[in-house]
Formats: C-alpha cells, structure tokens, sequence
C-alpha cells in the first residue's frame, strides 16, 4: 500500500470515527428528553436556554475522543499492521522521536532530582536534634 493512500485512508477513518462520536453526544439526548428533540433545542438555531443543549455541548468533545480511538483501534491499526511499508519512519519521524527522547529525558532528570532532594530532607528531618 502506497504511503500517501495510508495517510489519506487514517485521515478519513479518523474524521469518520469523531463524527460518529459527534452524532453519539447529540443522541444521548434522545433518551431524557425524547425524539423531538432533535427538532427543537438542537435544531436550527438551537435552543441555548434548554438543559439538552448544554449536555450535547458538554459531551461533544469526549464522544469524538471516544470516536477517534475507536477508529484507530478497529480501522487504521490492523490496516497499518498488515502494510507496514506504508506506516514506515520517515524523515519527520525520526525528529519527533528524538523530541519525545529528550523530553522523557527531562523528566527523568527532574524526577531523579526530587528523589535526591527528598532523600536528604528525609535524612536531615529523621537526626535528632540537639537542643
């Protein structure tokens, strides 16, 4: 599988999947407040004033999270195992993956610091004192 086709098949899988996470938030709705109202305080213009309004809102950018995900569980993860050609590190990659390996190194260095400096304030707090 050509590479610019992979790119092109996760990008449409990945829109696909937070639209359906969008149409998710928008049909939680259904249940409390009924069909109607897709009609009338999600419809056009909505109705802000409505409690399923704010619950939509509220539940829009979790669902298309959610849809994501599960795009790139169930569509472009086994697509990308079975081509692995097509998913291969590229130029842009490798920069990225050096980024994220100082960075990881960073905060090893800021964790390791802080064991230290606790250590010592440890050491210094169990001494007893001479008054």
């Amino acid at each position: 599988m050509n590479r610019v086709i992979f790119n092109l098949y996760a990008f449409v899988a990945l829109l696909f999947g937070m639209l359906i996470g969008l149409l998710g938030a928008y049909g939680a709705c259904v249940p409390i407040w009924g069909a109607g109202i897709l009609d009338t305080a999600l419809g056009s213009p909505p109705d802000r004033s409505h409690p399923a309004f704010w619950l939509s809102l509220a539940l829009l950018v979790p669902s298309m999270l959610i849809g994501a995900a599960g795009a790139l569980a169930l569509l472009i993860m086994p697509v990308a195992f079975r081509f692995p050609t097509a998913v291969s590190f590229g130029l842009p990659q490798r920069y990225q993956l050096r980024f994220l390996r100082r960075y990881a190194e960073s905060i090893l260095r800021f964790v390791t610091t802080q064991e230290a400096r606790l250590d010592t304030h440890e050491a210094t707090r169990s001494q007893p004192s001479s008054v």
